[in-house]
């Protein structure tokens, strides 16, 4: 407050919140754009009571914490899918579960298992899964040309998903 030539604390003040032996407060400062963790102490001030308040930017240590997270939810729903490829059953059924997998982790409307045909000349869509309300493509691609699917090849030489996030941009790669 004296910084402010207030005589009492902000109405958000941290201070008014703080109690002794309390580690903080996380928030996140829509005017900065920044994560923020706020502790303080109340102490003595040239014979004042006093509020000293503390502010460190965490934005980092949060953004590295949800980049973690998000990296575990990914091999929690690798692991997931894994198993129910290797699970007990019929193997189509398996593909199309592993694949309503990779819809929620992708939040994507649909996903494709795609084979080249025999000969290398055209390439088949074996597997599909679509959200609810999605109308399924799989009878339509069967045997397409290649030469539609060719820029994506090393990619799947790598063994390396390939997203595409709107159908229409393909005909702009």
């Amino acid at each position: 407050q004296y910084r402010f030539g207030l005589d009492a604390p902000c109405a958000d003040c941290y201070m008014r919140r703080a109690k002794a032996g309390e580690t903080g407060q996380t928030r996140f400062n829509t005017l900065q754009g920044r994560w923020e963790h706020l502790t303080g102490q109340f102490t003595d001030w040239c014979g004042h009571d006093a509020f000293i308040h503390y502010i460190d930017d965490i934005t980092d240590a949060v953004t590295r914490q949800s980049e973690l997270e998000d990296l575990l939810d990914a091999h929690k729903l690798q692991l997931s899918a894994t198993q129910r490829l290797n699970g007990d059953g019929d193997i189509d059924q398996r593909i199309n579960g592993a694949l309503e997998i990779m819809l929620r982790y992708y939040k994507t409307e649909r996903a494709y298992v795609c084979l080249i045909d025999e000969g290398g000349a055209t390439v088949s869509n074996t597997h599909e899964s679509c959200l609810d309300g999605v109308a399924p493509q799989i009878s339509l691609l069967q045997h397409v040309d290649i030469r539609y699917v060719d820029r994506w090849l090393k990619f799947f030489e790598r063994h390396e998903v390939v997203i595409q996030r709107d159908i229409e941009d393909i005909r702009d790669i």
